[in-house]
């Protein structure tokens, strides 16, 4: 669901919160000239007939190399 006039190009997750698309992102980079990359995460797998959430909010390990990993990705921008 697209909300304007509220939030810049957003849509709701399931829990009902907003989130910015990342090509509102990408847009504003590119017009700005600012460097931009995007991690992308799927913790949980939809390819099944069944949803099969993996535990993703329970695995905080990976979570915690995802996000070195961006903090260093950032420090070489």
């Amino acid at each position: 669901m697209i909300l304007e006039n509220k939030y810049p190009v957003c849509e709701f997750d399931t829990g009902k919160n907003p989130m910015i698309q990342p090509a509102a992102f990408f847009a504003v980079s590119r017009y700005y000239n600012i460097p931009l990359a995007q991690l992308l995460y799927a913790g949980d797998d939809v390819s099944g007939e069944a949803w099969d959430s993996r535990e993703w909010n329970m695995q905080k390990d990976i979570r915690y190399r995802l996000l070195s990993a961006a903090v260093e990705m950032v420090k070489k921008l």
